[in-house]
């Protein structure tokens, strides 16, 4: 009963949506207008001054805007990749524009 129930729940979630993993989504990043030294990565084309999304020794932070503890959490890291003087991304998976 409980995988009929899985299965169920997944088809209304996603219904019959296959990814297309052939295709791939191109980042771009741009200083943050908030935060100084870190940079936030977009969908390419999608913002004026970005550059290719090319991190070498970075710190990426990544979050879905699940709620404030969420953004508790990631503005924490945020602050401590900051502090290392490492490259700092922050992405956020809701501002790519994606079928996924």
């Amino acid at each position: 009963m409980q995988k009929a129930q899985v299965v169920l729940l997944h088809y209304l979630n996603v219904g019959s949506h296959r990814a297309d993993k052939t295709s791939m989504l191109t980042l771009e990043d741009a200083p943050s207008p908030f935060v100084p030294n870190l940079r936030v990565t977009s969908r390419a084309g999608t913002r004026d001054g970005g550059s290719p999304f090319a991190p070498s020794n970075a710190i990426v932070v990544a979050t879905i805007r699940m709620g404030f503890g969420h953004h508790r959490i990631a503005y924490a890291a945020t602050s401590w990749a900051l502090a290392t003087n490492r490259s700092t991304y922050f992405h956020d998976l809701l501002n790519i524009d994606s079928a996924e």
